[in-house]
């Protein structure tokens, strides 16, 4: 992973399917579920609190 993903996971940089799509790239290409379960979580986390970037 690079920088770039720890700036898309900042508040208001990403749209929430950016998210989803962001977290199924990472499980799939790394072999990373983990992570990308993490990343899905957040972009839970970030709906709910209204932390996402309008669609």
């Amino acid at each position: 992973m690079r920088i770039e993903t720890y700036e898309k996971l900042r508040p208001y940089r990403s749209t929430y399917c950016q998210l989803l799509a962001l977290s199924r790239e990472i499980a799939a290409r790394y072999d990373a579920p983990e992570t990308g379960d993490y990343i899905r979580q957040a972009a839970e986390a970030y709906k709910a609190k209204g932390l996402v970037k309008a669609e």
